[in-house]
């Protein structure tokens, strides 16, 4: 088993809604709860081991990668 485990905690919440939908249950999402759902995968994650990571390219790139191009080439 690998040192550290990681998975995307917005993967982990289409997970659950496609399992509880399986189940015959009806998950709604409503756009005010949104962070906490995610503070709540978050948190999950991390009690069972395993880092809460978002996917490569999940995130907005605010700064047009100049932070990825002076960490990694040093410009």
């Amino acid at each position: 088993m690998p040192d550290s485990q990681a998975y995307d905690p917005y993967v982990l919440l289409d997970d659950v809604v496609k399992l509880l939908s399986e189940r015959g249950l009806s998950p709604q999402r409503n756009e005010e709860s949104s962070q906490e759902r995610i503070r709540a995968a978050c948190a999950l994650l991390a009690g069972l081991g395993i880092e809460p990571r978002l996917a490569q390219g999940a995130t907005p790139d605010l700064d047009g990668n100049m932070n990825y191009n002076r960490r990694i080439h040093g410009d």
